[in-house]
């Protein structure tokens, strides 16, 4: 430990040669001091302290992921299904977990079986990102980039007595639109009753 300055000696009339940490451990045996492996998640991918464990696709959990997309009229970015797919992967665990603590997807692994895949045709939206869409359906995706607005002023209205009545920790919302739509459906808030996601 560092000595105590000048002008506090006499307020340590004796000098402490080991920390406290110190003097524990030199009465505790090493296989005392041995640290716990931490314990499996149900999930097999807990959300700090363990190594990231990546699960095996089928194209059957790609196709069903897609098709949920389309379901809820959002195009299939490769970074959303990756979430999708997680998404549907925690549910379907036992016991059900959090999507947070779900087995990760390994991008490339996604990418390669969605080409390999009949049922699915992926396209190239810049370098760094592609879509995918259903070799047997139309696309008809939610352009969430259009500057039109197709929404009554109604729901507008309904909208900003919402969430200016919002307080607090109820004032947080995600900060990614899938994210942030996701919180708000689950709400079940009646001004957006038949929306889609």
């Amino acid at each position: 430990s560092r000595p105590p300055h000048p002008l506090f000696r006499h307020l340590y009339p004796l000098r402490v040669h080991k920390t406290a940490c110190e003097v524990i451990m030199s009465f505790t045996s090493k296989s005392q001091r041995r640290i716990p492996k931490p314990q499996a998640h149900p999930c097999g991918n807990a959300r700090a302290g363990k190594r990231v464990v990546y699960f095996n696709l089928s194209q059957d959990e790609v196709v069903a992921a897609v098709r949920s997309l389309y379901a809820d009229y959002l195009e299939p970015l490769g970074r959303i299904l990756l979430r999708r797919v997680r998404e549907h992967r925690a549910a379907a665990s036992q016991p059900i977990c959090d999507v947070d603590d779900a087995p990760m997807v390994e991008p490339k692994n996604l990418q390669r079986i969605c080409r390999s895949c009949p049922a699915l045709i992926v396209q190239e939206v810049d370098g760094n990102e592609f879509t995918v869409l259903l070799f047997d359906e139309p696309p008809v995706f939610v352009d969430v980039t259009s500057p039109l607005d197709s929404y009554p002023p109604m729901l507008w209205a309904a909208s900003a007595s919402y969430f200016g009545s919002l307080r607090g920790k109820d004032a947080l919302l995600p900060g990614g639109r899938y994210a942030c739509a996701q919180a708000l459906a689950s709400k079940g808030l009646p001004w957006l009753a038949g929306r889609s996601l």
